[in-house]
């Protein structure tokens, strides 16, 4: 539950703009001083396509659902050289069904895969790819987590862009051992497999 993110909890992000940069120790007590509990608070800098250009740095809190006002008010009247530049509130209910509808779409997902899968080659194969995807998306997702990344809809794309990567790949190797099989008949099926994957390397 810790590494969900606003987007599946709920909760308010308040995203600030500045001239002179703060501790993230002294904004939390600010927040924690004004009855601000769980905050998440993290500098961020945007994305230039542009590299002659410097980018801006912001300051996103996310706070839960009801303390996205008192949240603000806190930092800009504590801190006056930080400003609102945007604010985002999702409310539990929303949250939820956020949830739900993320772990729907990635199980059609698997799920379209393994028919697929079956289909163009055997079930054997579907369950195999399947059983890779998931090891990948995991340990993606675990590795993510581990270094305190909150989960988000974003992060859900993301993982269902790994999983369409990754039966990429699977099928690539799918598609050379089912024609190695009809090119070494006497050989053994774990020799096949071995050679297929050395010729796709």
């Amino acid at each position: 539950k810790a590494n969900f993110g606003v987007d599946f909890t709920g909760g308010a992000t308040v995203t600030f703009q500045f001239s002179e940069k703060q501790p993230v120790d002294k904004l939390r007590d600010a927040l924690s001083s004004a009855g601000v509990g769980d905050a998440s608070i993290q500098y961020q800098k945007e994305n230039l396509t542009d590299v002659s250009k410097e980018a801006k740095e912001y300051l996103e809190i996310k706070v839960p659902f009801d303390d996205g006002d008192k949240a603000t008010k806190t930092i800009t009247s504590q801190f006056p050289s930080f400003s609102v530049a945007k604010q985002d509130s999702v409310g539990p209910q929303v949250g939820k069904e956020l949830q739900k509808k993320g772990i729907i779409a990635i199980a059609v997902s698997l799920i379209g895969m393994i028919i697929y899968i079956a289909w163009r080659f055997e079930f054997g194969f579907a369950m195999g790819a399947v059983v890779a995807l998931l090891h990948d998306a995991i340990i993606c997702v675990v590795v993510y987590c581990l270094f305190g990344r909150q989960l988000t809809v974003n992060s859900i794309a993301a993982v269902l862009t790994i999983i369409g990567f990754s039966v990429n790949d699977t099928i690539v190797i799918f598609d050379r051992i089912r024609e190695d099989m009809k090119l070494y008949r006497g050989k053994s099926f774990y020799d096949i497999c071995n050679q297929s994957m050395n010729e796709c390397l």
